[in-house]
């Protein structure tokens, strides 16, 4: 999931969390105390075995089980059609989205993805990162007052300066 919120504008510094954590796990593995095994289907049995004391110095005390993420499908006529896509599709594996979107979920993710689809540039697919984001533009763009003087940190309505294209 971090590989796609990364990938919302404000999100960038997931970037540098999937490389803490890659670069932590890197460090237990190298020491031993963490075997990482992506793409492999283990049974109930595979997990007795080698967690038992029978394996010696290959038991395994605890076990991580990190299944994925399946978005929940709504139970909505049409939700076949050729033109609905997932988040899935369109964060993970950058399906082409057309000018006129509806976006159905008001949650977080659907938050997210309307705000990737308002911010994206069509000729540019590249995730950016934190040090490339404009932070003064960004609080410029979302009203966000630098220096504290309004009240709750907002620029009043009628002083934001939302920048074209966005």
């Amino acid at each position: 999931q971090f590989n796609m919120a990364k990938r919302i504008p404000g999100k960038e510094e997931f970037h540098e969390t999937i490389r803490y954590f890659k670069t932590q796990l890197g460090k237990l593995q190298k020491d031993g105390k963490l075997d990482i095994q992506l793409g492999v289907e283990v049974s109930y049995s595979d997990m007795e075995a080698k967690s038992s004391d029978s394996a010696g110095d290959r038991k395994i005390d605890k076990w991580i089980i990190a299944t994925g993420v399946d978005p929940r499908i709504p139970n909505i006529p049409g939700k076949d059609h050729p033109n609905v896509l997932s988040y899935i599709d369109v964060l993970r594996n950058r399906a082409k989205v057309g000018q006129k979107v509806a976006v159905i979920g008001a949650g977080g993710i659907g938050f997210d993805v309307s705000e990737y689809l308002l911010h994206r540039e069509d000729n540019d697919d590249r995730d950016k990162k934190a040090d490339e984001v404009d932070v003064d533009e960004f609080l410029e763009c979302w009203g966000v007052d630098k220096s504290n003087k309004e009240r709750g940190g907002l620029i009043p309505d009628n002083q934001i300066n939302i920048p074209k294209g966005k």
